[in-house]
């Protein structure tokens, strides 16, 4: 069959089909210079293994095309007419796997998300699995982090009028009610243009103690450089979309220092793993891995574990991963225990960008 991508091969026993079959975990929806797959594939290429599987990876070819439904969904198009994949690890965003879940469920392909967020992933259980906590929880982990790390009993808000942003701010305005914090004031943004004028917006409608930006690191960024001019003392909290340092970097200049980022926990797996990872991923990519990259090699490494498992059969492999935590221990993860079970525990880190990578912050 014609592939739209090379596929590698991993290991080199017989799988039981036809010879020179390989069944696929495809890496749907990667960005154009994403190093997950190939720091995967290099892990994977020192294990032995008793049955033959290849990852495929399907790039979108511009970061534009990232999040696009119509994008998202011909990729996803793609991915179901190969008999030979297994399982699916994507897309990259919320929204862009909320678009394509429809594609798969069909298909009888399961779908694993790393780093997705959005509360509306789970109406596509059991066969999309998510590697972390929805939006809400990680709202409600924001609050706690301005309420006790920060003092803060007034805040105001900037969010991306989209799905990440809109789940995002009400996990956030429900944890600040119980935290008895005042928001002072709340504005969606529609786009980038509009940041300056809504931060401006903001600044009028009172002071307060802390300013939560929530988007990605374009929306960060910018809305942290206004906002960075007019109160250069603020603390600024952001979420996970953020955490891309040299993005970030990038669009907050002068705001870069006050800026702490609420990530996904990647470090409760084993030490010397995770500092194999590391490596890894530093020789391939030239700097140290997001905690989303962490999260979808981890991904990858358990569906290729599904289908060594489960052998060549989408509905096993669905099963398999579905049983961990439950009638299987969870899967070693290098960024920790993986399960699909029971519901991802909350488990977030406060980071800061020095030097283009992430460091943590204390206390946390």
């Amino acid at each position: 069959m014609r592939r739209s991508v090379v596929a590698l091969l991993l290991t080199a026993a017989a799988c039981g089909r036809a010879p020179g079959f390989c069944p696929v975990v495809a890496f749907a929806g990667a960005t154009p210079h994403s190093a997950d797959g190939r720091v995967a594939m290099a892990l994977l290429a020192t294990e032995p293994a008793a049955r033959r599987v290849c990852i495929t990876v399907f790039r979108h070819s511009s970061y534009d095309s990232l999040g696009d439904p119509a994008a998202e969904v011909a990729m996803a198009e793609r991915v179901v007419a190969q008999d030979d994949v297994m399982v699916v690890v994507g897309h990259v965003s919320s929204q862009g796997s909320l678009a394509v879940a429809p594609v798969y469920r069909a298909a009888g392909i399961a779908q694993l998300v790393p780093d997705a967020t959005s509360q509306r992933l789970a109406r596509f259980g059991p066969s999309l699995m998510s590697l972390v906590p929805d939006d809400s929880l990680e709202g409600l982990a924001l609050a706690a982090y301005g309420d006790s790390a920060l003092g803060a009993r007034s805040a105001m808000i900037v969010y991306r009028a989209d799905e990440y942003g809109e789940e995002m701010f009400a996990g956030l305005r429900t944890g600040l009610a119980q935290r008895g914090v005042r928001i002072t004031a709340a504005f969606p943004s529609l786009a980038e243009s509009d940041l300056p004028t809504l931060v401006n917006a903001a600044i009028r409608s009172g002071p307060a103690d802390v300013a939560y930006l929530l988007g990605d690191y374009r929306v960060v960024g910018r809305a942290a450089l206004a906002l960075h001019a007019k109160r250069p003392t603020m603390p600024l909290v952001t979420g996970d979309a953020a955490a891309y340092p040299e993005g970030l970097t990038e669009q907050a200049g002068a705001a870069l220092p006050s800026i702490r980022l609420l990530t996904f926990r990647t470090t409760l797996g084993d030490t010397a793993r995770v500092s194999a990872y590391r490596k890894e991923f530093r020789a391939l990519a030239g700097r140290e891995p997001t905690p989303d990259e962490l999260l979808t090699t981890d991904a990858l490494l358990v569906a290729v574990a599904a289908v060594r498992e489960a052998g060549p059969d989408r509905s096993a492999v669905e099963s398999w991963l579905a049983s961990l935590g439950g009638s299987r221990p969870p899967w070693p993860g290098i960024s920790g225990p993986i399960q699909f079970s029971h519901p991802s525990q909350a488990g977030f880190d406060v980071m800061r960008v020095e030097h283009g990578a992430l460091v943590p912050v204390t206390p946390r």
